[in-house]
């Protein structure tokens, strides 16, 4: 009905201790209850290979490892499998979602990173700047297909400040359409005769046909009025149903 010490180990029954603790360590079929802290210098086995933590620390779970608290990794996380996957399995709610965030610095996911609203690369992290219903982006934007304005006004405005700031709309190798309007170098016209005028210095030239339903004025010192095609019949000024003033 009592118990036996042996040295300063107490016996009593199915427990072994001390004096003032002597359930320390308590005994049943295939089990082992250890109540306190169990301090050992070498190695710790489930199962023998199932679960294991060598004497530097090292631990290894052959399973899943549920962790209902929050985990803190003072090295990197690496992971072996061929398609590796980290996932959020929160329930669906107005407040579910998964961050990845650094507290003070950024978060580079391949080659891109992402620093708080900006996301670039690791030698230009400022690329592109998310705000509330706009994008900024600070360098060279390159689009292999249309870009689509679905704005009921549309605008494309340049903002700079620069006293020599200009705004070119060109194609390296093609035209630039404006409405039915065609531009070509210095060419403008339309996409069945692109080159219907021509810009020159101080000069502007039309292949064609010039309609005005208003009068012609020339603000020259000492204007003409020339006729110089290579071969034909001459120059005619006519009015369909009046007459021609000179002078």
């Amino acid at each position: 009905n009592g118990y036996v010490d042996v040295e300063s180990v107490r016996f009593t029954g199915l427990q072994m201790g001390l004096d003032g603790a002597a359930d320390l360590i308590t005994l049943s079929n295939a089990n082992v209850k250890i109540t306190g802290t169990l301090d050992t210098t070498g190695y710790i086995k489930v199962a023998s290979t199932k679960f294991t933590v060598d004497a530097t620390g090292n631990t290894y779970a052959d399973g899943t490892l549920g962790v209902k608290g929050m985990s803190t990794l003072e090295d990197d996380l690496l992971l072996s499998e061929d398609a590796a996957v980290i996932k959020h399995t929160a329930d669906a709610s107005t407040t579910a979602g998964l961050s990845i965030h650094s507290t003070n610095a950024h978060v580079d996911v391949e080659s891109v990173r992402f620093t708080s609203k900006q996301i670039g690369t690791t030698t230009d992290a400022d690329l592109i700047t998310l705000a509330d219903n706009a994008v900024a982006v600070a360098g060279t934007l390159t689009v292999s297909d249309d870009v689509k304005l679905s704005e009921a006004n549309a605008v494309i405005e340049h903002t700079s400040t620069d006293a020599a700031a200009s705004l070119t709309i060109k194609s390296s190798s093609g035209y630039v359409d404006v409405e039915s309007v065609r531009f070509t170098t210095d060419e403008i016209g339309i996409a069945t005769d692109a080159d219907l005028i021509k810009l020159t210095d101080q000069q502007v030239s039309v292949r064609g046909k010039l309609q005005t339903t208003d009068d012609i004025l020339m603000s020259e010192a000492t204007a003409a009025l020339t006729h110089d095609a290579a071969s034909g019949v001459g120059l005619a000024i006519t009015s369909s149903n009046g007459y021609v003033d000179v002078e």
